[in-house]
Order: structure tokens, then C-alpha cells, then sequence
């Protein structure tokens, strides 16, 4: 495919685009879809009139502004854009358009098709950032570290384990690692803007605030942290109308001898590189393996979309040329693991998980104590202290990341091992609380996670495409009072953080118009550090994994807590499943009983009445983090539905005495993918994972989670009480059981810290 008719997909150009249950025996036909399918129009004419006022001086309070909330609206929409044009260009990464076949699941499958040359684009995107990431200066005094180099940039790492023993400072110190994250100073990235792939990858690590924060710290990335997400410099180059991203020439120039890299995504090559596990041979491998032909119902769709051998599809493998291992995901994840444990040894860079205190602050040392009896280092301590704890596939090569967690398993249960891992505390053979936190919180980093980071950016980025499709559908952004919805986004974001202080040992969830100002206010890191750790005591997480039914029932307490609490509506929508939410407390007796609350309720009915009724856009419950469990995920539907009903027919009850309209409720409901063709979804609720996410689609489901007995993802056996898996352990997800991974801590082997989910809370 030439360069230059690949230059058509550009978000850089200005070419245009147009767009377009329960389970039942016999499912009666679905109703039609909308008569509008949402479409993309690059008119001459111009709305920026209304933001040509706009101002970004950072708020002296400390919480993000509503012109950072406009600018991070645009910059949603451009997101949405990319994918759209990504999805719909035939041919892209070698994929045409399939043969025109007619079938039950057509619309589906070719809307799958779309995801499909969507998930190799971010594939390629995560890689690309994380080269960029590799030229970048570790401080701001320093010059661009020029051409992405895998070694550690600029020699050793600055972060050690010996950093964090207890020292008394008669001045702040940048090596400090308490000191970490407000100490910096910025880098200038604004004048120096990267793809807007990679701003899109960048936009959903951040997203992830424990995360970054630890990530930075070990990968010697000090004065990034500190550094904000340039919203003028995003705002002027987006244009308000088309959404379509451009930067000077001179810039793309810069850019690409900075980095090395193609400015454009798609002009990339179609190979990706990377070390052998075993012998560090160069391996050139693709990035997808398409077929030569696709038909969407026969069977090399569906082998396609399940086994793509390619680098981006879940089928990976490639043998070595060299030593004839057959690399995979899996061993590409053991070789992360392997490489840590050798930077530890050689270099004292600490392991992930190892960093962040229960309160996801960065901990020293007790004073009068030393690094042995560190709990938080005890996964570093297992690595220095065991010499029988390596990893080699010259020695098996057939090792998994199952292989390490047994053989974590087996130090813990044996005293005599933790006895030599723990031999300069006061009770060897004890193993504390925030030590199987640890345990956990390392692990998780390695499941279905084979970069550099401490998470799986491909997924994050997913996922936070869920969010960018309520924010287009939505469109506060064309709205004129915008700048009045922002204001209020931010006043309800604060008062969320205040539920959260109020409510350590819960989970709150955001609704749409506070996760915009909380997702705008993490984009800051510094700022968000200082503000969260000031209003609540800790840093509050921000988790993008939840089971669904964990989400719901998060989001009916919040709701009843915060009417509770400040008197005004939290949810702005009154569709059936926001109605029933609220149900249960306009009929509880304290309210009754309570003429200030049954004043606040009455406030509250009154406002709700003027609320849209949208299921599916309405400004209601965040869910672009919700996921299922892998084990009983869709079983645990009919349990929720059975919930759901109840609570409408107490709505239907209620408006029946008040002789209204109860709100809509449909079996299904039509649900827009992100390339513009409804697909009708027999079974919907506003808490469901996205149903638009192509199956198999991905490496790994970003929608899904482990939570088999012994499956992959699974806790370590001895430092936790439940089975929860992949980024949940590092996350502080929802509980599965309360000494689970993410569980409350108020019991034994408990993390001790529950929230922040697209949630936040928890100690």
C-alpha cells in the first residue's frame, strides 16, 4: 500500500468521512435501528467562537478548570474520530472489506472486522509510545535521549532500593522518594506535541495514577510525572469543528529524528522487532496475519479473529531463527519478569508493587529500622535473598508465568524459605499484610502484560474508548452552555473526592459528567497527587477494571450517598435503571421519617423530571471500566436483570400512585459501535461491559478478566483469600470477597485497599 494513499487516513489531513437480553429460544426480530447513524462532516464554517476566551492558567485550588474539561472534550472527539476513519479505511494493515455474504451475524462480524484494524493501529500506537517514551529526557535540563534505545536511557536507573532507608534531611532532596512526586519540574512537551496516537496512549496511562506514578519512579522518568498534559497546545491544534489534528512540518521533522519513527502510524513498518527471550536475537515479526480472503460467516473469519498469529493477534507466535524457541505473549511476559528481577540484582531498581504504601504514597523505611524488615520489599528480598529463585528458558523452555506464581506459592508456604527471605525481622517466618500486598500488586503486572509498564496500555486505551463514545454521543461539547456544565462537572467531582474521604472503606463510582473532571484532573499528576492526598489522606486510584454487577451495586450506593449527603441529584438521567437505583431510598423509612431528607428527595424528584431518559447515552453511571469475569461473567446477567427488575416495578408502582409516565424499558437496546452501524444487543444495562468490543479481536480481551480457581491472573496461593486477576490485583478493583486482591482490609490477608475503581474509595 503506498505512502501516499495511506496519507488519506491521516487525522492530519483535511479529507471528510461519513458514517453511517436475555437469552430467549426463539428471540422475536429486533425493532429498527435509529434513523440517524452518527456521521462526521468537515464544514467551513466555525463554532471556536465560543472558546476563543478560554483560559488555562492552572486553578489555585488545585482541581482542574472548565477550560481544561473544554479541551479534553475536544480532544475526545478527535479520538473518536481516529478510530472511526481506522475502522472504515478498506484495506488498512492488509484487512479489506469482506465479501458480501448474507447471515444472522453480519453487521456484527463486519463491525468486528472494523475493531480488528482498530486493535492493530493501537497495537502499533502502544509500541510507538513507548519508543517515544524512550527519547524523552529524564529531567528537564536534559536534551532528548535521541533514537529509542530498549536499554535502561541514560545509564542506570536513578531509583534504588537503598533510597528508601529512613535518613533525617536538613533540606528536601529530589532523590527522596517521598519527595517523588511533586519535587520535579515539567518537561516542555507542549511545544513539542507527539502523534495523536501517541497522545491517545499517553492520555490513558496517565489514567491509571498509581500506576504512572510507580512507573515513573522505577523508570527513571522523574520530571515527565510532574509534567501535565499541555491543554492549550492540544486546544489550537485540534480544530473545533472537524476535529482533525495538525502540527507545523518542522514539528513532524523534529519528531521523527527525536524518535526514530514514522509521524504517521500507518507509514510504520509492517514489522515489529523484538529480542528473542532466550537468546536475544532480533526476530522482525508482523503484526497481523491476515487471510487473503474473508467471508464474515465462514471459517476464516472466525480463525482470523481468534488465531491471528500475528504480533497484534491473540495467536502470536514466531519461532526463533536462532534457537528455535517458539515465542509467544505468555513467554514474552516471563522475559519482563526475568528482566526485572535482573535490573533488581544489578542495578537495586526496585520490582513493581514494591514502591506504593497502602495509600499509594511512596514508603520509606520506619525510622530505627532497615530495608530486611521493609514489608513492602519482601518480593525484592525473595529475588535477593533465594539464589534458587531464577527464571531461564535455557533451563525450560516452555516456562509461563503460572511456573513463577507456583513457585511464589511454594516460598510461602514454606517457613523455612521465609525464614531467609524475612531474617532480619524480629518473627522470621511471619509474613505481614502489606508483604502479600506486594506479592500481589507484582504479579499483577505480568498478566497479559509483556511491556515495559506496569500495565497492559493496549487495554487502557480500549477501554477508555468506551468513555470517549459517551462523551461524542453525549456532545456537551457543541452545547452552549457548556461552559456551565463544566463548572458543574467540577463542583459535583469535588464533592465526589468528599464522599470519598467520608467513605474509606467504600467504593464510589462516578457518573459521566464527574469522571470527564475526574479523568481531566489525573491528567495532571502533580496537581491531582497534592489535591487527593491532601482531601482524603492518600492517593486515590483511579481503577479501569470492575467486574460489572460489583459496578452496579457500587454506583446504587453512591447515588443514595451522595443525595444523602449534599441534597441534589447525582445522576442528571432519569432512564429506567437510574430510576430504579434511586428507588430503594425515596422508600426507605429514615427518609420518611426525616423531614430534611424527605425535603432534599423532593428536590431532587423535581429536578429529575426535566432529566433525559436515554439508556444507552444518558449521563449516568461511568462504565468504561466495567469488565466481566471470565468464570461466571454472563451467569451472573439473569442474577442483575432479576435485581433490575424488582427495582423497576417498584418505579412502575411509584408512578402509578402519582399518575405518571413510568420511564421506558425495552428488552434490548440498539448500541452504536464506534464506525457508525447500530448493533442490536439483546441484553443491556448502563453498567454492562461494552458490548461494541469485538471479540478476539485483541491479544487479550480488554473487557474481560480471570477469575477461575488456579486460572491465569489468579492470585498467588497464601496472600489472598479470593481468586481475582490481572490489573484488579494492582488496581484495588471491587472485592470478590473482603481479603481479596482489592478487598477492604478488614480482613485477614486483605490489601486494605479498596478503591478508586472508575471508583474510588477504600483505604
Amino acid at each position: 500500500m503506498s505512502s501516499s494513499h495511506l496519507k488519506s487516513l491521516s487525522i492530519g489531513s483535511e479529507t471528510s468521512s461519513k458514517s453511517g437480553s436475555r437469552t430467549e429460544p426463539s428471540p422475536p426480530p429486533p425493532p429498527p435501528p435509529p434513523a440517524d447513524p452518527p456521521a462526521y462532516s468537515d464544514t467551513t464554517g466555525s463554532s471556536d467562537f465560543q472558546f476563543e476566551t478560554l483560559d488555562f492558567t492552572l486553578s489555585p485550588l488545585g482541581i482542574p478548570t472548565s477550560s481544561e474539561c473544554v479541551a479534553h472534550l475536544r480532544l475526545l472527539n478527535a479520538f473518536h474520530r481516529l478510530r472511526y476513519e481506522v475502522g472504515n479505511f478498506e484495506g488498512v494493515f492488509g484487512i479489506n472489506d469482506p465479501g458480501a455474504t448474507d447471515g444472522p451475524d453480519r453487521t456484527r462480524n463486519a463491525e468486528w472486522l472494523k475493531e480488528k484494524r482498530w486493535a492493530i493501529y493501537v497495537t502499533r500506537a502502544a509500541d510507538r509510545f513507548e519508543k517515544w517514551w524512550g527519547s524523552l529526557p529524564k529531567t528537564s535540563g536534559e536534551k532528548n535521549a535521541g533514537e529509542y534505545d530498549t536499554s535502561e536511557p541514560h545509564g542506570k536507573p536513578t531509583l534504588k532500593t537503598t533510597d528508601f532507608e529512613f535518613v533525617v534531611e536538613t533540606s528536601p532532596s529530589t532523590q527522596n522518594p517521598r519527595t517523588f512526586p511533586v519535587s520535579r519540574q515539567p518537561l516542555g512537551i507542549g511545544e513539542k506535541l507527539p502523534p495523536l496516537d501517541i497522545l491517545m496512549v499517553w492520555h490513558a496511562y496517565m489514567l491509571n495514577p498509581r500506576v504512572y506514578l510507580e512507573d515513573c519512579m522505577r523508570l527513571s522518568r522523574q520530571d515527565l510525572y510532574t509534567t501535565p498534559f499541555p491543554w492549550e497546545q492540544v486546544h489550537k491544534r485540534i480544530n473545533g469543528d472537524t476535529f482533525v489534528f495538525t502540527v507545523p512540518a518542522i514539528q513532524k521533522i523534529n519528531f521523527e529524528k527525536d524518535t526514530g519513527i514514522t509521524w504517521d502510524n500507518i507509514d510504520g513498518p509492517n514489522e515489529k522487532e523484538i529480542a528473542c527471550p532466550n537468546c536475544s536475537t532480533t526476530l522482525h515479526v508482523p503484526w497481523t496475519q491476515p487471510p487473503a480472503e474473508l467471508l464474515l460467516n465462514d471459517q476464516s473469519f472466525k480463525t482470523f479473529m481468534s488465531h491471528d498469529s500475528g504480533f497484534a493477534g491473540n495467536g502470536f507466535s514466531e519461532t526463533c531463527h536462532s534457537c528455535h524457541l517458539t515465542v509467544t505473549h505468555e513467554k514474552l511476559r516471563v522475559a519482563k519478569f526475568i528482566d526485572d528481577c535482573n535490573a533488581l540484582l544489578s542495578q537495586k531498581r526496585p520490582m513493581p508493587g514494591t514502591i506504593l504504601g497502602l495509600d499509594g504514597t511512596p514508603e520509606l523505611v520506619e525510622e530505627k529500622k532497615k530495608l530486611g524488615n521493609h514489608d513492602l520489599f519482601f518480593p525484592n528480598r525473595i529475588v535477593e535473598q533465594l539464589p534458587d529463585f531464577r527464571f531461564s528458558f535455557k533451563a525450560d523452555p516452555e516456562l509461563t508465568m503460572e511456573n513463577v506464581k507456583s513457585r511464589i506459592e511454594s516460598i510461602m508456604a514454606n517457613s523455612s524459605e521465609i525464614s531467609v527471605v524475612n531474617a532480619d525481622q524480629s518473627k522470621p517466618d511471619f509474613i505481614s499484610k502489606k508483604s502479600k500486598n506486594a506479592i500481589r500488586r507484582m504479579m499483577a503486572q505480568y498478566w497479559d502484560n509483556s511491556s515495559r509498564f506496569g500495565i497492559d496500555l493496549i487495554g487502557a486505551v480500549i477501554r477508555q474508548g468506551t468513555f470517549v463514545q459517551k462523551m461524542y454521543k453525549i456532545d456537551w461539547y457543541h452545547s452552549p452552555a457548556i461552559i456551565a456544565t463544566m463548572d458543574r462537572s467540577i463542583l459535583k467531582y469535588h464533592r465526589f473526592i468528599g464522599l470519598i474521604k467520608d467513605n474509606p472503606k467504600r467504593t464510589a463510582v462516578p457518573t459521566l459528567d464527574v469522571d470527564l473532571a475526574w479523568h481531566t484532573h489525573q491528567l495532571n499528576p502533580r496537581t491531582y497527587y497534592i489535591y487527593t492526598v491532601y482531601e482524603t489522606k492518600k492517593f486515590v486510584n483511579h481503577d479501569d477494571k470492575i467486574p460489572e454487577g460489583d459496578l452496579s451495586t457500587f454506583f446504587k450506593w453512591t447515588c443514595n450517598a451522595y443525595e444523602r449527603k449534599y441534597g441534589k441529584p447525582y445522576s442528571e438521567c432519569s432512564c429506567w435503571y437510574c430510576e430504579s437505583t434511586r428507588e430503594s431510598q425515596r422508600l426507605s423509612i429514615v427518609s420518611k421519617l426525616n423531614p430534611l431528607a424527605r425535603a432534599r428527595l423532593w428536590e431532587v424528584g423535581i429536578y429529575r423530571t426535566r432529566q433525559p431518559t436515554d439508556v444507552v447515552n444518558g449521563p449516568h453511571i461511568s462504565t468504561h471500566n466495567a469488565i466481566k469475569w471470565s468464570a461466571d461473567g454472563f451467569e451472573q446477567r439473569p442474577k442483575l436483570l432479576h435485581d433490575n427488575d424488582k427495582g423497576y416495578a417498584k418505579v412502575c408502582k411509584a408512578a402509578q400512585k402519582k399518575g405518571t409516565e413510568p420511564p421506558n424499558r425495552d428488552e434490548g437496546e440498539y448500541v452504536y459501535s464506534p464506525y457508525g452501524m447500530p448493533m442490536y444487543v439483546e441484553y443491556y444495562g448502563p453498567y454492562v461491559a461494552d458490548p461494541t468490543v469485538g471479540e478476539g479481536a485483541y491479544c487479550t480481551d480488554p473487557t474481560q478478566a480471570e477469575n477461575r480457581p488456579g486460572g491465569g491472573g489468579g492470585c498467588v496461593a497464601g496472600t489472598c483469600g479470593g481468586t481475582i486477576s490481572l490489573g484488579s490485583c494492582a488496581g484495588d478493583a471491587g472485592p470478590a470477597c473482603a481479603s481479596a486482591c482489592g478487598g477492604h482490609g478488614d480482613a485477614a490477608g486483605g490489601c486494605g485497599s479498596c478503591g478508586g475503581g472508575c471508583g474510588g474509595g477504600g483505604d
